[in-house]
């Protein structure tokens, strides 16, 4: 095993949980966008780097909504401005559905836990 590999294989593992968790909506679709965009640099995946069409989603949405605060720096801003921008966060993800929900099906598909055969019934 090479020295990149446990870090790809778990880049590949928190991709599957964040694309999951959109999904589920059990994180906010901004911040697993940001996270997919950070674990594609790490993915050393060279069919889908982070110049493939898959994670081209995910960056452009990224460079869409760059100004848009989360985490700890929305603590730092007036409430007035979060109004208004997490109004503009809602529209923008409420559009982006049609085409970031399939893009995060596909980084399952693609990076998710195989089926392996049991050998029953052979």
């Amino acid at each position: 095993m090479n020295r990149d590999q446990p870090l790809h294989t778990e880049a590949r593992a928190e991709l599957v949980r964040t694309a999951s968790a959109i999904l589920d909506g059990k994180i906010k679709v901004l911040d697993g966008i940001r996270t997919i965009v950070a674990l594609c640099y790490e993915l050393n995946d060279p069919e889908h780097g982070p110049n493939s069409s898959l994670f081209i989603t995910f960056i452009g949405a990224e460079s869409q909504t760059d100004h848009l605060p989360s985490g700890k720096v929305r603590d730092l801003c007036a409430a007035e401005y979060l109004k208004k921008v997490d109004e503009e966060a809602q529209r923008f993800f409420s559009d982006a559905k049609d085409w970031l929900f399939p893009a995060c099906r596909e980084i399952i598909r693609l990076y998710g836990p195989r089926e392996r055969p049991t050998g029953r019934g052979l």
